[in-house]
């Protein structure tokens, strides 16, 4: 007996055909009768590409999920360009099925690698057909009404090279993962030949953001298993290229992508250059927290106060911005209240000097570790605290009534 039948338990999916013949259409209109849903086919006679497509905006408007039956038998290659193409059309909403009169493996490999995640002989037989049905629905249960976890994005932004950005992105989630106990990813967000491998000891050449950002429309639990990398103190770990001449990402594919990855850890940490304006939009969109990080000379507290100045134009950003305050001395003659007053909000971290420790920790690729005795070890600790306890919406509330202070 069909796993679904009841229309409360799974939505009603949208099932197209590409190029099959009258007798697959029937054998799914069939099934589809079986389990209530209250949905036909819905059949194109010809291969779709971006060429040569069909108006979808309503469907794809209406479809809570989508199942697409792909006929391989008549034109592999335009098979393989509407498959690809109703992978990126109905992103995060469609599984494809492949059609085949046999289980060719080269053609079952083409398939998977053009985005299908399933395959079926035809003629469909009811058996094959029910098994596919019964796991979608399941699926569907466990994703469409199952209320999504989402962790939170912390964002990390320097005014000027030299300020230590990365040091603390890396230090952070070290301290959440080990101290805290939580399920932590770095990304490594710099554009090209970032430092956040370098300062771990790994090779990230194998593990590089970007291919998550590329492969966004297939991305699941297992591929993301296989694209990160793993540090032996239990974080995760996505790189910059470390080659010179990189395209620059999708902005869409770059937002899919954060929206999945909070659905697979409890804190994403993503270190950003903040020149690259365009390629950090989707990351602010995302982020619940966005430090910005200066150090006490002149030159980064000038830039402290212009880019305050420019996040306060972007939607929703400013009540999020926190400042940390790096390689803080009392000797430094500007003190912490002076640049308070300056900038007009208040430091949030504050973190004591200690450059020649981080530069050896940073050139040997060993972070400081939890329950070491230093006053950096014991910042960090109180750092990773404050931000695991303490939810966006208790800062926000804090905060808001001296950043409004700012328009009056």
């Amino acid at each position: 007996m069909p796993f679904g039948g009841n229309k409360l338990d799974v939505p009603d999916p949208l099932v197209i055909t590409v190029c099959a013949g009258p007798d697959t259409v029937d054998r799914l209109n069939h099934a589809m009768r079986r389990r209530a849903w209250q949905s036909e086919v819905s059949t194109y006679t010809s291969y779709i590409s971006p060429d040569k497509r069909p108006y979808f905006a309503p469907l794809i408007k209406s479809a809570e999920v989508c199942v697409a039956f792909v006929d391989f038998s008549r034109s592999a290659e335009e098979a393989v360009e509407t498959a690809q193409y109703l992978t990126q059309m109905f992103s995060g909403k469609i599984t494809v099925v492949a059609l085949a009169k046999s289980k060719d493996p080269a053609k079952i490999l083409t398939a998977m690698r053009s985005g299908c995640s399933e395959f079926l002989e035809t003629p469909l037989q009811e058996d094959p057909l029910n098994d596919l049905f019964d796991r979608l629905e399941r699926q569907w249960l466990s994703t469409h009404f199952k209320e999504p976890q989402t962790g939170t994005v912390v964002s990390l932004f320097g005014t000027k090279g030299g300020v230590g950005t990365t040091t603390l992105a890396v230090h952070l989630a070290v301290f959440l993962s080990q101290s805290q106990k939580k399920r932590v990813l770095l990304i490594d967000h710099v554009p090209e030949l970032g430092h956040v491998s370098v300062y771990l000891g790994m090779d990230g050449r194998r593990s590089q953001f970007n291919e998550v950002v590329k492969n966004v429309n297939r991305l699941d639990s297992q591929l993301l298993h296989g694209l990160v990398g793993r540090h032996p103190m239990g974080l995760h770990v996505l790189s910059s290229p470390d080659i010179c001449g990189v395209r620059p990402m999708d902005s869409d594919a770059l937002a899919k992508a954060l929206e999945f990855l909070r659905s697979e850890y409890d804190y994403v940490v993503v270190d950003c250059d903040i020149r690259q304006e365009a390629h950090n939009m989707p990351v602010i969109a995302a982020s619940q927290r966005l430090y910005l990080v200066s150090t006490q000379d002149v030159a980064s507290l000038r830039n402290l106060s212009r880019y305050i100045d420019r996040f306060t134009l972007l939607d929703a950003a400013v009540e999020r911005i926190e400042i940390a305050l790096n390689r803080v001395s009392d000797l430094d003659p500007t003190l912490v209240e002076q640049v308070e007053k300056a900038v007009k909000l208040p430091i949030n971290l504050r973190v004591p000097n200690a450059y020649a420790e981080l530069t050896k920790t940073t050139n040997l690729g060993e972070p400081i570790m939890p329950g070491a005795k230093s006053p950096l070890a014991a910042r960090f600790a109180k750092w990773a605290e404050t931000v695991a306890g303490t939810t966006h919406a208790e800062t926000a509330t804090k905060r808001l009534k001296p950043l409004l202070s700012l328009w009056r």
